[in-house]
């Protein structure tokens, strides 16, 4: 910094040498040199700390409450959530994985498909969980849902994760040459789905609806594309990801009703249903696949 030709240290020569010849003027213009560069420097020892601040500040909620539920049904998770609140309820960390790292990813869209995830502790799929957490009040769903969410497993559960291809066993969806069966979706057919509203009563927000009763299953889409179908719908309800190879460009509103585990009940298996009722087909297939690795993670203490 005072090496040669430093202008700061010409500055310093300039006033050591001063162009009055009153030694209390030179003085002086020394004192204002060196505070000039004691400012310098602590401004310099301090500006590495906040660009740290800056890179490390991240979205995050302000109180959050992780505790373990050891008496949930089967199917008894359920999502409540307003501007600033989020409240899951016998929730598995599966799913909050998914919203975190697939459908609320970028903290905008929450249309990203359903991932596979490897490399979890048995315990992932077996336990539930209730969290509670609150934010700003004009927080929207998809920041809690999405970067905030991530923030909150990472810090509680000490999750570790990153996300690859692979070449992996699929499900494809083709078209059957007798044609798809599918409805074309038509302006008014639904509404857009509202996050800061749709837990509220609703007359048909777009997207995914799905109700079963015993092994009976209706699964219905509104306003959606056949990729949205693929990766969401169905491979929702498969043992592998499914991959769009229709090629039919649109969005499309579909009715779906097959039976679950139809081998053991002689039902109707998703398989003959999509063939049937939507006019495409699931074909055994291979791949490239993002998945989501998990290096670590912890049970969460108790809260």
């Amino acid at each position: 910094m005072l090496g040669s030709g430093s202008r700061t240290g010409d500055r310093i020569e300039s006033l050591l040498r001063g162009r009055s010849s009153s030694p209390v003027a030179s003085l002086e213009r020394v004192s204002v040199g060196v505070a000039m560069l004691i400012v310098l420097a602590m401004t310099a020892a301090r500006f590495p700390n906040w660009i740290a601040f800056a890179q490390t500040s991240r979205p995050q909620f302000e109180v959050t409450s992780v505790k373990t539920n050891t008496a949930c049904d089967a199917d008894a998770e359920t999502e409540k959530f307003s501007a600033g609140r989020l409240t899951v309820t016998c929730i598995k960390l599966s799913n909050l994985i998914q919203a975190a790292w697939s459908r609320f990813a970028d903290g905008k869209s929450g249309g990203g498909p359903r991932l596979d995830i490897v490399g979890a502790p048995a315990w992932m799929q077996s336990s539930r969980f209730d969290i509670s957490a609150t934010a700003r009040g004009d927080t929207p769903m998809e920041e809690m849902f999405g970067p905030m969410l991530r923030t909150l497993l990472e810090e509680r559960f000490h999750l570790q994760i990153h996300r690859e291809i692979r070449e992996l066993p699929v499900y494809a969806l083709t078209a059957l040459k007798s044609g798809p069966k599918l409805k074309a979706w038509q302006e008014g057919d639904c509404a857009p789905v509202d996050l800061k509203h749709s837990n509220d009563p609703s007359p048909n927000f777009c997207g995914m609806r799905a109700r079963a009763d015993g092994l009976h299953v209706v699964d219905e889409a509104r306003g959606m594309t056949m990729t949205e179908i693929a990766e969401r719908m169905l491979a929702n309800r498969l043992d592998r990801p499914v991959i769009d190879r229709t090629g039919l460009a649109g969005r499309f509103n579909a009715h779906l009703e097959f039976d679950r585990d139809s081998a053991a009940s002689a039902g109707l298996s998703i398989f003959t249903a999509v063939e049937d009722q939507l006019g495409i087909k699931l074909e055994a297939s291979t791949g490239p696949v993002p998945i989501l690795v998990i290096d670590h993670l912890e049970h969460p203490d108790a809260n």
